[in-house]
This record gives structure tokens, sequence and C-alpha cells, in this order.
């Protein structure tokens, strides 16, 4: 059937473009808005107070039972979060900024 051929999926051409969209991201950019995601206040650093807010809303959604994989915090106290704050602060200024964050990203990677 004519009608059928037209709605088949060219599966090729379709990893060839999925290839070719995955192959030209530009991580860069993907990075820099992750790290907005934690930078609330569009200062260009993440604070204590940033991460621990992150931590907290995704601990919240865990507990709302949002779907997703989501690790556990639970266990991670205010030490902890200004430990992860001074190993990558290469100013220590106490704040994390872009270069900072690269820097974990690619530690991470």
């Amino acid at each position: 059937n004519e009608s059928d051929e037209e709605n088949e999926i060219d599966l090729d051409l379709t990893y060839n473009i999925m290839a070719h969209a995955y192959n030209n991201r530009n991580a860069e950019s993907e990075m820099k808005r992750v790290f907005q995601l934690f930078d609330a206040e569009n200062s260009g650093f993440i604070s204590f107070d940033n991460l621990k807010q992150v931590m907290n809303d995704l601990q919240n959604r865990k507990l709302e039972g949002i779907p997703g994989e989501l690790p556990d915090f639970d266990h991670l106290g205010d030490d902890q979060l200004k430990a992860m704050i001074d190993e990558f602060d290469s100013n220590l200024d106490g704040k994390i900024d872009i270069h900072d964050f690269m820097k974990i990203m690619d530690y991470s990677m």
C-alpha cells in the first residue's frame, strides 16, 4: 500500500539526523544552562545558599513523587555542601564561578 510506504520512517535517515545533532551539540552552552539552574540570582556564582536550595528542590521533587530517578541527598548536611564548594573554589571566595563549574563537570565525566 502506497500510503503505508509514505508513513514509514527511514531509520537510517533518522539515525543520521540524530547522530549529527548529538555530535554537533555545544557542550559548553549546555553546561552554562545547567550553571544557570544553580545560579538563581544570575550573580555569576553558585553560592552555598544556591547549592542548598537546589538540593532541597531535588529532595522535594523526590518526596512529591515526581517521576524520574533522583539521587538521595538526605545525607548531605551543610558541612558536606560547603566541602563541595571548597573542593572546586579556585579563588577561595566561597563560591563556584562558571570556570570552576566547568572543571567540576569535566572532572565528573
